[in-house]
């Protein structure tokens, strides 16, 4: 029986516009609208890895220097938990759906530990992998934009991309089946409210499976998400000319003006810079996810690669320094170098 999820329904009649409810302990909340676009690209854009090495701390905190878990106290479990519900409620002010997933799937497993030392410890530790996961996630879906986020991919090419990418990701990082499943009492209990209007819909428990859902649905409508080639943020082009350059701007300049010059700049000395970035960047993403050797007495968190997460941080900026001759090719390169 799910008593917390995510439910969310491709709007009919709507191009890219959907919408979502969420189940909190069988209450089903109203249905609120969104675009889809716009929530791939807030998610994909918002940082959590200072909330990820928060929680990873207090794991490291919490297993010390004991070699034996039946030693670690009941002291620093409570710590562990009033940490978690410390960040829970301060994610709630960020973003009410994220905070509904992420505790979601943190409950996912909660009936199955014993209040024992080490059924307390695998809860804290999967606790953590529902929120690393999100960071996870989050690199899947930019990976899948910088490879296909431009106007020289159509819509069935990145569509097959797409799929190509989820059934190679699927046993490490979704539990979700794209097919939607019916409202009916086996779900929930008999006297639950009824969804309404929801007939049809995705089931997500988790951040993973709602923005699998989302992406999913994006890449069988006719709306893009591109990168933009200059300052490399997501946009949703206006129109449905090929549109390289997001609307905002960079280090004062717009964008859409600065950009061409760059591009024809760029095509008259074929830079191999541009295509170095790229090589680099998907070496990192093949080994972004370590699974573990082998866990310290059947528990140990499973944690991301930190140095492609390091590297897109610093890359979108570097590469805009360096397409605006603000840094030279030499300090670039040095920067890739240790990538390598």
């Amino acid at each position: 029986m799910i008593t917390d999820a995510v439910l969310v329904h491709l709007k009919k009649g709507k191009q890219g516009i959907a919408e979502y409810m969420v189940i909190n302990n069988d209450n089903i909340h109203s249905p609120i609208e969104f675009n889809i676009n716009d929530e791939l690209i807030k998610f994909s854009d918002y940082d959590f890895t200072s909330y990820v090495n928060a929680i990873e701390r207090m794991l490291e905190n919490l297993k010390g220097n004991s070699k034996n878990i039946y030693e670690i106290t009941h002291e620093k479990l409570s710590q562990f938990g009033e940490y978690i519900n410390g960040f829970l409620n301060s994610m709630m002010k960020v973003n009410p759906l994220w905070t509904a997933l992420i505790y979601s799937d943190m409950k996912f497993n909660f009936n199955f530990y014993d209040d024992t030392v080490i059924g307390i410890i695998k809860r804290c530790i999967d606790q953590y992998n529902a929120l690393a996961e999100v960071v996870t996630i989050q690199i899947i879906l930019n990976n899948i934009f910088n490879i296909v986020g431009d106007d020289s991919n159509d819509q069935t090419a990145r569509l097959e991309y797409f799929e190509k990418e989820f059934n190679k990701n699927f046993d490490n990082f979704n539990k979700v089946s794209f097919t939607t499943k019916k409202f009916d009492k086996y779900m929930f209990k008999q006297n639950s409210k009824s969804v309404g209007t929801m007939s049809e819909y995705y089931i997500c428990t988790s951040v993973a499976e709602f923005y699998s859902v989302l992406i999913y649905l994006h890449f069988q409508s006719n709306k893009r998400i591109n990168v933009c080639k200059l300052c490399g943020k997501l946009f949703t082009p206006k129109t449905a000319k090929a549109t390289a350059y997001c609307y905002g701007s960079y280090d004062g300049q717009k964008c859409q003006d600065l950009g061409p010059h760059i591009a024809n700049r760029e095509q008259k000395k074929n830079d191999e810079v541009l295509a170095e970035f790229e090589k680099v960047r998907r070496k990192l993403y093949l080994q972004f996810y370590v699974e573990p050797d082998e866990y310290w007495n059947d528990v140990e968190p499973i944690i991301p690669n930190k140095r492609y997460t390091e590297f897109m941080e610093t890359k979108k900026k570097l590469l805009a320094d360096y397409r605006t001759n603000k840094i030279g090719k030499e300090q670039v390169m040095k920067f890739l170098k240790q990538y390598k």
